[in-house]
């Protein structure tokens, strides 16, 4: 079942929002509330809401194109944000090449803190678009600032396997750039200045959101992705080549990005604080008290969350009866299931709609 098989679609956000100080003065200002977030695909656009408000609120809206090949992930969209919030995730493995045409994003991997800022009122030859690659060789807790008021932001994100661009001779000078450069430990950082070449593709990237037809648009965006890895690469090979290689000592797991590392890894596995506690190398109340700082949400509040999501994804895709789903979700009762299903997804299991797949 590919539940069992561990198959994630992450299209579930963790959103923490600050409250505003309430007028009665009982609430400190930058008090923080926890909400969740999904995306909503339209036939053109598409928006970011907060799902567990009661009024929904849209955080983020715009057109987006989002394209899967295996090897290759292809993002790119044009947005304007509408809240301020973070939104926080676990994300697997992978390298991240992030291109920003306009507007300004603020992220951080593990708490590796990144910048990207584009004027389009002040731009020049040589500030026409920002991008900048991050290595993550393990399970990496990702957040995200959304900025209320910034109007139009469009980025191109190309996410890959570090072993796709491994292939090969292992002496070969592209490859051995790569590992020096990139590859070689987590959260490596390598920044790039695309020229107008690689703008073109990026532009054309952008335009597929306009374009109705799936195959049409699915065989360009794979074209155009592939062009613009190549010319990435391209830097990399005029990047100085060490003679010798060195040897970088990782940097030690974040305690909450290693329970959460650990929580993706056994979610299908009975779990008790302490079981996770013990496999993460941390007193029970230090867990707690840690993954609720960083997160929001207590582990089992986490635990139940990804198990719900990753319940509801099978149920889109295959045919399963309710009483199924609910003992892979971890419910004895299905009464049970269906309210934490309805109260997470703003829907009971039967009323969840199809993954179209044309």
């Amino acid at each position: 079942m590919r539940y069992c098989q561990r198959v994630m679609q992450k299209r579930q956000i963790e959103v923490v929002m600050s409250k505003q100080a309430s007028t009665d003065g009982n609430r400190r200002s930058g008090e923080r509330s926890v909400l969740f977030a999904e995306m909503i695909k339209g036939e053109r656009q598409g928006q970011i809401v907060a799902r567990n408000d009661e009024q929904r609120k849209v955080l983020v809206e715009g057109s987006f194109i989002s394209e899967n090949f295996g090897h290759l992930q292809v993002e790119a969209g044009c947005t304007r944000e509408l809240a301020d919030a973070v939104t926080t995730a676990p994300i697997k493995p992978r390298v991240i090449l992030t291109i920003l045409l306009s507007g300004e994003v603020h992220f951080a991997y593990d708490g590796s803190e990144h910048v990207l800022k584009v004027n389009p009122q002040r731009q020049s030859r040589n500030t026409t678009a920002q991008a900048i690659a991050v290595n993550l060789r393990r399970m990496t807790v990702f957040r995200r600032h959304i900025r209320r008021g910034e109007r139009h932001l469009c980025k191109v994100q190309l996410m890959f396997s570090p072993d796709w661009l491994r292939r090969g001779e292992a002496g070969d000078p592209l490859r051995r750039r790569l590992e020096q450069h990139l590859l070689g430990r987590h959260l490596a950082t390598l920044a790039w200045q695309p020229d107008e070449d690689i703008l073109a593709l990026c532009a054309a990237l952008l335009e597929l959101r306009h374009e109705p037809d799936r195959l049409r648009r699915s065989l360009r965006a794979e074209n155009l992705a592939h062009q613009v890895l190549w010319g990435f690469l391209q830097h990399i090979e005029q990047l100085p080549l060490q003679v010798t290689e060195s040897v970088c000592t990782p940097r030690p797991l974040d305690p909450t990005a290693r329970a959460i590392a650990w929580l993706e890894a056994n979610l299908d596995q009975p779990l008790s604080v302490e079981t996770v506690a013990r496999a993460t190398a941390m007193s029970s109340s230090a867990l707690q008290r840690r993954f609720r700082r960083d997160t929001g949400l207590t582990v089992f509040e986490y635990v139940r969350s990804r198990r719900l999501e990753k319940v509801r994804d099978v149920l889109r895709q295959e045919d399963m009866s309710v009483s199924e789903a609910a003992f892979l979700a971890g419910y004895n009762h299905t009464s049970n299931f269906i309210t934490a299903f309805r109260r997470q997804f703003g829907v009971t299991p039967g009323e969840l709609e199809p993954t179209r797949l044309d």
